[in-house]
């Protein structure tokens, strides 16, 4: 049970969160409570974790950030300053997050989508659960991708395919990319300077040119792409 000074702490971290207590099915022997944050920003998402089986802890764990769009709602382009952009296709699935959390000097590794603590089967949205563990048996080297990216805390895949339908349509069944990955309070590092071999979203390129330009030419390249259907669109998202 979280109690009101651990949800006022949560607060003061993530904003608005949602507490939540609930066994760990990639860990079942692991009861976890804690709060989710829902602000819509690099805290989205997060995890704040006040015990493990009944002991407290204290451990925050930014996971698949609010990315902004490049523009206001006014259509006014605000583009970061920045050394260089990358440009990967946007992949119309669910979001998966790996990360890990501490019961003593141990580290158990779960994964979870945008707004809940864990992957479950009950969610309304999808069978989430059994969905990725198919993907953890047909890339068993995702969980080495900790080991590999030791400065990294965690990372966002995207679970796509015809029986996780959205609104692009997907010739194959089920698969998953790797997206990025997360350090730190919320940084994103590029699937380009990640060690890995898990297939990453499809990189467009680099842009090195007008920001405003290089955007509107992409968007209106992947859209002259995409044909509709009665069941959904083929093609990239965006």
């Amino acid at each position: 049970m979280i109690s009101n000074k651990q949800r006022a702490k949560a607060e003061s971290l993530l904003g608005e969160v949602t507490p939540f207590s609930e066994a760990d099915p990639f860990n079942p022997t692991n009861f976890v409570e804690g709060c989710i944050g829902r602000v819509s920003d690099h805290r989205y998402g997060a995890l704040y974790i006040t015990s493990v089986n009944g002991s407290p802890t204290e451990q925050l764990i930014h996971c698949t950030p609010k990315l902004k769009y490049p523009f206001d709602k006014a259509g006014r382009y605000i583009f970061p300053s920045a050394q260089r952009i990358e440009a990967f296709t946007k992949l119309d699935g669910s979001n998966v997050f790996m990360f890990r959390y501490s019961v003593g000097d141990a580290k158990f590794i779960s994964y979870k989508t945008r707004l809940r603590p864990f992957l479950a089967d009950n969610s309304r949205f999808g069978s989430f659960f059994s969905m990725w563990k198919e993907m953890l048996v047909k890339y068993p080297k995702i969980t080495r991708l900790f080991g590999d990216n030791p400065s990294i805390d965690g990372f966002s895949f995207e679970l796509f395919g015809s029986y996780n339908k959205h609104l692009i349509i997907y010739s194959t069944p089920l698969d998953t990319n790797l997206l990025f990955g997360i350090k730190g309070k919320g940084e994103v590092v590029s699937p380009s300077l990640i060690i890995s071999d898990i297939p990453s979203a499809p990189k467009e390129g680099e842009i090195t040119r007008d920001y405003v330009y290089a955007y509107e030419e992409t968007q209106a390249r992947l859209e002259s792409k995409l044909e509709e259907t009665e069941d959904g669109f083929r093609g990239d998202e965006g």
